[in-house]
């Protein structure tokens, strides 16, 4: 507004600035760090350069490992005394910018109580002009619960229903393992049980569920104890000896034999092969068919015998 009187000028400015954006913008600040600190799941924010430290932790931080906000300040590397060993690496990975944080993967923490709990982890790396990383932003959520179901429909899923062994799935699994990763020396031991349709015709699958249990009873955890078939049976003795197998071998033997004495009504008639190697890697198929070869010849003697 421009205004004279007595040959002299007056001016006077206004500027209107509509404040009500930026009232928006503080007020959804002030909703964003209480919908941040009333989440179930752990939201933070660490910075990684110069040093490791939080920023920023939700309250759930608490509820869910049972150490407080405090206790990560006091003590920042504190993530690193709790996870498991196991998964240290990994962690220091993402602190130290070398991993894909494009997926999550679940990773033990060890609680104030001593437990473990499954933490699944959501980040975002943030870098400064010269690209290096100086910060981690991210949701951490507790998925003990779904691991826990993963393990137990895993464990389902390698197991035979009717017998209680482990099912081929197990047994190729493990065929996989110690033909491509572990060195282990091995013995095996192919059970097959004679006759097996005709006597199921009459007593159901009472004779595989005994040898099963019988196999259960015998061999211990460094044992892969597996029903391969209708009629299989495969025990794979990991990490032994030629002597010790033998003895496992004879052991079986003898259980049948005293089984079969007091049990004239329900036989198991069994034929078995066994082989041996001081290697596993590259070796597993052909000791299985070696010892699948020698059952077959001791299952032709029997049957020669009763002609």
């Amino acid at each position: 507004m421009n205004q004279t009187s007595n040959n002299s000028k007056i001016s006077s400015s206004f500027s209107l600035i509509n404040i009500n954006e930026h009232t928006y913008i503080n007020d959804n600040k002030e909703k964003i760090v209480d919908l941040f600190n009333r989440s179930l799941d752990i939201i933070y924010r660490a910075e990684v350069y110069p040093e490791f430290k939080f920023s920023y932790l939700s309250p759930s931080i608490e509820n869910i490992l049972g150490y407080t906000i405090e206790d990560h300040i006091i003590t920042p590397n504190l993530p690193l005394n709790i996870v498991h060993p196991d998964h240290k690496e990994y962690v220091l990975s993402k602190i130290n910018g070398t991993t894909d944080y494009s997926t999550p993967k679940p990773v033990k923490y060890r609680h104030k109580n001593g437990n473990y709990i499954w933490l699944e982890d959501f980040t975002i790396p943030i870098y400064n002009e010269e690209n290096k990383l100086i910060a981690l932003e991210g949701v951490s959520r507790d998925v003990s619960y779904r691991i826990a179901l993963e393990g137990k429909l895993e464990k389902l899923s390698f197991y035979d229903g009717l017998t209680g062994l482990h099912n081929k799935t197990y047994l190729e699994k493990e065929i996989s393992i110690l033909d491509k990763e572990k060195n282990l020396s091995i013995g095996v031991i192919f059970c097959d049980l004679d006759n097996l349709k005709i006597t199921n015709d009459t007593f159901g699958h009472e004779c595989g569920d005994m040898l099963a249990n019988i196999l259960i009873e015998l061999f211990n955890e460094n044992a892969i104890v597996s029903r391969s078939g209708g009629d299989e049976f495969i025990v794979i003795l990991t990490d032994t000896t030629l002597h010790d197998c033998n003895k496992m071998l004879s052991l079986l033997c003898n259980t049948l034999e005293k089984y079969n004495k007091f049990n004239k009504d329900l036989l198991l008639e069994v034929s078995i092969g066994f082989a041996f190697s001081e290697k596993s890697l590259g070796l597993v198929r052909d000791v299985i068919n070696t010892a699948d070869e020698n059952m077959y010849s001791n299952k032709r003697r029997k049957k020669s015998k009763n002609i």
